[in-house]
């Protein structure tokens, strides 16, 4: 009889920033497109500014062009991917992004992830379900909302 080893599964990872970390890095990536004819430039310049505002008691510091790809070398806090709506047959490319983005969202448990486009949660959503077949929740993704403050809201009990 061959000895039978008992494998035991690896733990449950824990999807919970650093208590007490003040000193946060915010990657960015947006679609080359833009959004209601704001330049990739204007769009970063404005997610920096409602992140000051509404976290200034943290040390921000900003990464912008960041892609899901570049996250495996980076260490990044919070990550604010707003990449969708495309212009028609860029599906591919569009798919391609949330996929790397999914992978990493699943290795990097203590980095939030905010999907902050408009289309983002619909693209989201829909590759979850091709990429496992089923619905799943990871703890460190917020979905923007309309309401700015509870978005924010929700960042904000992450980090403390």
């Amino acid at each position: 009889m061959i000895p039978t080893k008992l494998i035991t599964p690896p733990p449950k990872p824990e999807y919970k920033h650093k208590k007490g970390q003040k000193d946060i890095i915010v990657g960015l990536f947006s679609d080359p497109i833009g959004t209601m004819g704001m330049s990739v430039e204007e769009e970063y310049d404005l997610t920096e500014s409602d992140f000051k505002e509404e976290l200034a008691n943290f040390n921000l510091t900003f990464i912008r062009n960041i892609t899901p790809y570049e996250l495996k070398n980076r260490s990044i806090d919070i990550y604010v991917f707003d990449f969708g709506g495309l212009m028609p047959g860029c599906d591919g490319l569009i798919i391609s992004q949330y996929r790397g983005l999914i992978e990493q969202i699943e290795e990097h448990h203590n980095m939030l992830v905010v999907l902050w486009g408009g289309l983002a949660d619909v693209y989201y959503e829909d590759v979850l379900h091709e990429m496992f077949g089923e619905d799943r929740n990871f703890p460190n993704v917020i979905v923007k909302t309309k309401l700015w403050d509870k978005t924010f809201d929700k960042i904000r009990e992450w980090m403390e």
